[in-house]
C-alpha cells in the first residue's frame, strides 16, 4: 500500500524543551500523550511511543476499573481518573486498587469518548438569581410657590437719599438744624427698603421657576421608575426562562455523567 508508513505506535519527535528527556519520560504532544523510547537530548530527534500498554506512576489514593478513562495530572505527572482537560492519557488496561503506586494504561485509547468527558467536566451547574425587587418611589412635592405682597415705600419725606447709604448723625437735639438730615435719613431708609424688596421679588421669581423645574423633573423621574419597573418585570421573566433552560441543561449534564462519560471520585 503506497500510503502505509508504520503501525502508528511510534513517531519521531524533536526535543525543543531545552532539557534532555530521558527514556520513559512522559511527553505531551498536543492532544496526544507520548513516552520517550530512549534518551533524547535538547535539539535532537528520537522515537516516542503514542500507543500500546504502559505502566506509569499513578495517584495512590485513587482506584479505578479496567476500561476507565485516565488523564495525566500536570501537577504531579501521575495518572488520575479525574478529568484534566488537555491531558488525556488513555484507557485503563487493568483495574487499580487504592494505595497502588502505578497503573497500566493503553496510551491515547478511547480518545473520542474522552473528549465528551472533557466537555462534560467543563460544564458546571448553571445557576441564576432573580433581580432584587424595586421598592423606591419618589416622594410627592408639597412646596408651593411663594407669594410676596409687600408694597413699595412711597417716600414723602422730601429728603435726598445718601449716596453712600449711610444715615446722618442727629444727636444734637436742634430740630431746625437736623430737620434736613432726618428727612434724608428717612429717604435713605425708604430707598434701601425698596432695593431689598426688588431683590426679594427677583429671588421669588427664581424660586418659583426652580419649583416648576423640580416638578417637571419629578414627573420624568416617575416615568423613569415606571419604565424601569416594567423592564425589571421583563428581566424577571427572562431569568425564569433562563432558570428553566439551565435546569434542562443541568439535567442533560447529570444524564451524561450517569451514562459514564465522567467518573466522579
Amino acid at each position: 500500500m503506497k500510503t502505509y508508513r508504520s503501525e502508528g505506535r511510534r513517531v519521531k519527535w524533536t526535543n525543543g524543551t531545552g532539557l534532555t528527556v530521558a527514556g520513559g519520560d512522559v511527553i505531551v504532544l498536543g492532544a496526544l500523550l507520548a513516552i520517550a523510547v530512549v534518551d533524547i537530548i535538547d535539539g535532537a530527534s528520537g522515537m516516542v511511543e503514542i500507543g500500546g500498554e504502559h505502566e506509569l506512576l499513578a495517584t495512590s489514593a485513587e482506584d479505578w476499573d479496567q476500561g476507565d478513562h485516565l488523564w495525566l495530572n500536570p501537577s504531579t505527572a501521575m495518572l488520575t481518573d479525574t478529568v484534566q482537560p488537555g491531558y488525556y492519557a488513555g484507557v485503563a488496561a487493568k483495574a487499580k486498587a487504592a494505595l497502588a503506586l502505578t497503573a497500566c494504561v493503553v496510551l491515547n485509547g478511547g480518545a473520542e469518548s474522552a473528549k465528551a468527558a472533557d466537555n462534560v467536566a467543563a460544564l458546571g451547574a448553571i445557576t441564576s438569581a432573580a433581580p432584587a425587587a424595586m421598592t423606591a418611589a419618589p416622594a410627592a412635592l408639597t412646596a408651593a410657590d411663594p407669594t410676596l405682597d409687600a408694597a413699595d415705600v412711597d417716600d414723602q419725606s422730601g429728603g435726598t437719599p445718601s449716596a453712600e447709604h449711610e444715615l446722618a448723625d442727629c444727636a444734637t437735639g436742634d430740630w431746625d438744624t437736623e430737620k434736613a438730615d432726618v428727612e434724608n435719613n428717612f429717604s435713605t431708609l425708604a430707598a434701601e427698603y425698596n432695593g431689598l424688596k426688588d431683590d426679594t421679588e427677583a429671588l421669588e421669581t427664581s424660586l418659583e421657576a426652580a419649583i416648576d423645574d423640580l416638578g417637571s423633573q419629578k414627573t420624568q423621574f416617575d416615568k423613569l421608575i415606571t419604565d424601569t419597573t416594567a423592564a425589571r418585570a421583563e428581566v424577571v421573566k427572562l431569568v425564569a426562562d433562563a432558570t428553566a433552560a439551565f435546569a434542562k441543561v443541568n439535567a442533560e449534564i447529570a444524564a451524561l455523567k450517569a451514562a459514564g462519560l465522567q467518573k466522579t471520585a
